[in-house]
């Protein structure tokens, strides 16, 4: 059994250091720290079994997710039941115990995920390394290994293929939005096909390989297939894509089209003149006593200019002629005694008739 090497991947890189151990034919646990994460490999005599590029992401599950093979609920379900995050390995063996998914099917996702985290380790080019040896398992899992110098030579061919891509205009910082092939007819991949309902003219090239989980070659590869079909394009974010323009313009349409929605200002409420209160109509008595002759007041003695003068004073008034009529005035009520204006009237009106009768 190996005990322990350490390294700095500047002096020792991630290929040399898998080839010593297939070399020797070791079984243990290889740890790489870069500035990307914990990286973590697993080796059972000399062939590699499982890798991620970050042991504290479900990075097998993701792929599952994203690419369709698994349901969320699933995928929940067999982590909610170990009662912690599986490791890719794990996972794998509960999905083939579970009949979730196939032997074959999942070899194959664990496979290709072993793969794309190797390529991102082996990209990420500075960091450290550490291994510790480990008894073998007498499990077969052995029997899903790969061969160190086969998946060597595969990382090595989807590295150079990556810097391909990457510059035909395929930055990770580039927003991929949809557009109208100029051929009707275009032949895409059931992959592209899945790609292609991702891009909502917002999302990143590195939004999209998070989201499917397939690894930055995958998504690379897939997004070059749509390019050359003509149903997408790529912008810089910097630019504005063409969705980002057409929501900026609803934006603003949508500000105009609340500010002329919006209620007028009140205007300040005009001072209207009060509508002056006719007084109340007098009553008939009253009309009466203002249109007929006064009535004849009774006889007094004037008062004397002069305690010495004896000259009396003529009266206010002559004496009125008892054969003209004459309509006397109003009785005055007894205080606190109350008549309504109809009596009043009814009185005014009947004395009215009687002088009318006196004068003719």
């Amino acid at each position: 059994m190996m005990g322990m090497l350490t390294g700095d991947l500047t002096l020792f890189p991630l290929p040399d250091v898998l080839r010593l151990l297939a070399t020797t034919s070791k079984t243990g646990a290889l740890d790489i720290l870069t500035d990307a994460g914990q990286g973590r490999l697993e080796v059972v005599e000399g062939r590699l079994r499982a890798a991620t590029a970050d042991r504290y992401r479900a990075g097998l599950a993701r792929r599952l997710l994203g690419g369709g093979a698994l349901d969320a609920d699933t995928v929940l379900a067999l982590h909610d039941d170990a009662g912690t995050l599986l490791s890719d390995r794990e996972l794998a063996d509960r999905l083939v115990d579970g009949a979730h998914l196939g032997s074959d099917q999942v070899a194959e996702a664990l496979r290709e995920h072993t793969v794309d985290a190797v390529l991102e380790l082996v990209r990420s080019q500075e960091g450290s390394f550490r291994f510790e040896g480990l008894e073998p398992s007498g499990t077969d899992a052995a029997a899903l290994a790969i061969g160190v110098e086969e998946l060597l030579e595969e990382v090595e061919r989807r590295d150079r293929a990556m810097d391909e891509l990457q510059t035909a205009s395929l930055p990770a910082t580039a927003v991929v939005t949809v557009v109208v092939p100029d051929d009707e007819q275009v032949a895409i991949s059931g992959d592209g096909w899945q790609l292609l309902g991702f891009i909502d003219g917002h999302r990143t090239i590195a939004d999209l390989v998070e989201l499917r989980g397939c690894g930055s070659y995958d998504t690379l590869r897939r997004l070059a297939e749509l390019l050359e079909a003509g149903v997408v394009t790529t912008v810089d974010r910097r630019g504005g894509t063409p969705v980002q323009r057409i929501v900026d313009g609803q934006t603003a349409l949508s500000q105009l089209e609340a500010r002329a929605s919006s209620p007028v200002p009140a205007v300040a409420e005009r001072v209207t003149p009060p509508v002056p209160v006719q007084a109340p109509a007098p009553p008939v008595a009253a009309i009466l006593a203002a249109d007929l002759p006064a009535a004849e007041e009774p006889p007094h003695e004037a008062a004397s200019t002069s305690a010495s003068d004896d000259t009396p004073v003529p009266p206010a008034h002559p004496e009125p002629d008892d054969e003209q009529g004459a309509v006397a005035a109003l009785p005055a009520t007894d205080e606190g005694e109350e008549r309504s204006d109809s009596d009043l009237d009814d009185e005014a009106f009947r004395r009215l008739i009687n002088g009318v009768e006196t004068l003719s």
